[in-house]
């Protein structure tokens, strides 16, 4: 290295005197190399803010295009805005595609609405909602849960210490509801979401796996985000909980076969669930707000 520095007439200082970076900035973006997290900066947090007020008052789709490649960017800093971030991205193509204004929804507004409230916390350096982990450093108490839900009767899932179970309600079996049949991935998704809100509260400062057996909706999970609104929804505010308890959503996919007790509750048939778990369980007795 010396001998490649001196034939292109590269100084080097021989005596050391600052110690290595600990932070890194690029492109907007801190990277912390000691915490091992990723950080949007405030001159990047001020410059987000502003195209989103402005975004507000206009229907520019020069404006949005920008808008949405700054926040896909910057999404990889807090994986709560996924969701968020594909509402505005997907009217932006829609009228890119359809060569007119940006149609402002009140889904679209919700989601410039949820970015504004985010550059507002984030102001905060020790806002929990800002600084995902580039590699995972954590080490958290892994709790398992799985789930399931079917036509037959309703869903149901279960932890190592609660569990769940309940027929559809008719506004959840009318939203997955399609043309043909009924949609598998937004009836796991429900089942996911109403898991996540009984027993997210008990999920605190754990990273919890929830094993599933539709492998189109671990696929979702991971990603953050999906074309259908109502599923997109789900992912929003399964986010949000997920800021909201501290817990980490990891999805997996498992065969039908190896979900048997899920199954069970999903299809009412107790002594099946507990012919296939071990130990005792707290049943945890939904309530209209799950």
């Amino acid at each position: 290295f010396k001998a490649l520095c001196k034939d292109w007439g590269v100084i080097l200082k021989e005596e050391k005197d600052a110690a290595p970076a600990q932070k890194m900035i690029a492109l907007g973006i801190q990277y912390d190399l000691i915490k091992m997290t990723r950080k949007i900066t405030d001159k990047r947090r001020a410059d987000i803010k502003a195209d989103l007020v402005a975004a507000r008052t206009t229907n520019s789709r020069r404006h949005w295009e920008h808008l949405v490649g700054v926040l896909w960017f910057v999404s990889p800093c807090v994986r709560a805005a996924t969701p968020h971030t594909y509402v505005i991205a997907k009217a932006t193509a829609q009228a890119r595609h359809a060569n007119r204004a940006i149609l402002k929804t009140p889904a679209v507004q919700s989601a410039l609405d949820w970015w504004v409230h985010f550059t507002d916390e984030i102001a905060n350096p020790d806002s929990p909602w800002h600084g995902d982990s580039i590699i995972p450093t954590n080490h958290r108490e892994v709790n398992i849960c799985m789930g399931d839900a079917g036509s037959e009767w309703g869903m149901g899932g279960f932890d190592k210490n609660h569990y769940f179970y309940a027929k559809w309600p008719d506004h959840m079996w009318q939203a997955v509801q399609r043309r043909k049949s009924t949609s598998s991935l937004h009836m796991e998704a429900l089942q996911v979401l109403v898991a996540a809100r009984a027993m997210g509260p008990t999920w605190a400062n754990t990273s919890v796996t929830m094993r599933l057996d539709c492998l189109a909706l671990v696929h979702t999970l991971r990603k953050g985000y999906h074309q259908h609104d109502a599923v997109n929804a789900i992912m929003q505010e399964l986010s949000s909980l997920q800021i909201k308890h501290n817990f980490d959503l990891r999805p997996m996919w498992v065969r039908r076969c190896w979900n048997e007790a899920a199954d069970a509750l999903s299809k009412n048939d107790m002594e099946r669930f507990w012919l296939n778990v071990e130990g005792d369980r707290t049943l945890i007795r939904l309530q209209p707000h799950h």
